[in-house]
């Protein structure tokens, strides 16, 4: 469930998954907004707490030109995360690379994927349901 206290923060850096920082994202109506400005070619990473358990996701602009946006978890290999090696992200677990411009589909192979996080674009910006983020959350629990 969503908790009402939900709060949004990015960094620019994964840093092991640690502390994130906050920006001025804004989550309004049970909708997390990212501006497309902020969004580039280079992984932005972003933590949702809801129920006091920090969901984390990542953003970034694949060479297609495309916003890409996923959990940085799997279901496979937990949430260890993602980094990024020119235009792949690869599991800070299990090493395996994913092209960016393929991330922001659903698992259809099974093993190590970036977990889907469904998001749409509305003018210059990037739109997710509070409610999808927070639906993730015991991915995250400690």
């Amino acid at each position: 469930m969503l908790s009402s206290t939900g709060s949004l923060s990015s960094s620019g850096e994964n840093t092991g998954n640690g502390n994130q920082q906050t920006s001025d994202l804004s989550s309004a109506q049970n909708e997390l907004k990212i501006p497309l400005s902020n969004i580039t070619n280079a992984l932005s990473y972003y933590t949702y707490t809801s129920n006091g358990t920090a969901i984390k996701f990542f953003a970034v602009k694949g060479a297609d030109g495309n916003v890409h946006v996923a959990f940085d978890t799997c279901d496979v290999c937990g949430p260890k995360g993602y980094t990024q090696s020119s235009n792949d992200v690869v599991c800070s677990n299990c090493g395996k690379h994913f092209a960016i411009n393929g991330i922001g589909t659903t698992n259809a192979d099974g093993g190590c994927w970036p977990s889907h996080l469904p998001m749409s674009i509305s003018g210059d910006t990037v739109v997710i349901k509070a409610s999808d983020v927070a639906a993730k959350e015991s991915a995250f629990k400690k």
